[in-house]
């Protein structure tokens, strides 16, 4: 698994942390809205105001803060980790035609 293929992992096990909870509360409610908005059951609303109550409440912002904080310092680590793999990669490169350089001077001055 490369790094890029790791951060979307990291990425979708977070959205789904967050929002998971929230998703199954608002399938909840939508059977509720269908009832309320289409067939004009008025006994609905009050579940769906319930419904959306619990959603607010579920969001924690300081939770959501710290998590996006250690996604941001993932993607940093992923941005830093392809830039010493680049760097090795033409660091090897340049000491190769370097080598290459001096064996062909070697050989002409032989």
């Amino acid at each position: 698994m490369n790094t890029i293929d790791e951060l979307k992992k990291t990425v979708t096990d977070l959205q789904t942390e967050m929002f998971g909870p929230i998703l199954e509360l608002l399938d909840a409610t939508e059977v509720n809205a269908t009832r309320y908005y289409d067939k004009g059951i008025f006994a609905a609303n009050p579940k769906i105001k319930a419904s959306l109550l619990k959603m607010a409440k579920s969001i924690n912002p300081r939770d959501a803060r710290l998590k996006m904080k250690d996604l941001q310092s993932h993607i940093k680590e992923t941005r830093q980790q392809l830039i010493d793999e680049v760097r090795a990669k033409n660091f090897a490169k340049k000491n190769a035609k370097e080598a290459a350089r001096k064996a062909k001077e070697e050989a002409a001055t032989a």
